[in-house]
């Protein structure tokens, strides 16, 4: 079974609100003071400013971009290096294993109450592991970054109608 705090779940899965219809899932940040006066950055009504930051329904629509788009550059070269059956068994055994990470992140991040993965591998392995996950997030990004310039530099001259684009690399 799977240790996430289901109470904080509507029946069809979606985050519960509170009073102010915000979900507890997405609260405000306060900003840093500021170092050199000593001072908090603070509004005229001495209520703390929040960061701004994505909402909700935007950070699922940014997941469920990068989801797809990973999926489409790399399930189908899967599926044709596995066969069709093998690429079906090996597409729902990482399915499971990541339903078990995501998890076990989830139960270990709430017993040790850190909020950010980054944060959650300092704790676990120290200072390396910090550096590993945060060098091992950028190199990813990276990584789809490069994809997807390479999706471009194929689709672009049939999409403007050149039929041959000089080579740069």
């Amino acid at each position: 079974k799977c240790p996430i705090d289901m109470d904080a779940m509507t029946t069809n899965g979606t985050p519960k609100l509170d009073i102010n219809g915000k979900s507890p899932f997405l609260a405000p940040r306060r900003r840093k003071q500021d170092r050199s006066s000593g001072a908090g950055t603070s509004s005229s009504s001495g209520a703390d400013d929040v960061e701004s930051k994505s909402s909700l329904t935007g950070a699922i629509f940014n997941l469920i971009n990068a989801v797809i788009g990973a999926g489409i550059l790399g399930i189908p070269y899967a599926l044709k290096d596995c066969s069709l059956t093998g690429g079906i068994f090996m597409i729902f055994f990482c399915v499971v294993l990541t339903i078990r990470s995501l998890c076990l992140l989830v139960e270990t991040a709430k017993h040790v109450d850190v909020p950010t993965y980054e944060r959650l591998s300092q704790v676990a392995f120290g200072r390396p592991g910090f550096i590993f996950v945060a060098l091992s997030m950028f190199i990813m990004a990276y990584g789809a970054m490069v994809s997807y310039l390479m999706i471009v530099k194929d689709t672009l001259p049939l999409l403007i109608g050149l039929p041959d684009m000089p080579r740069f690399v």
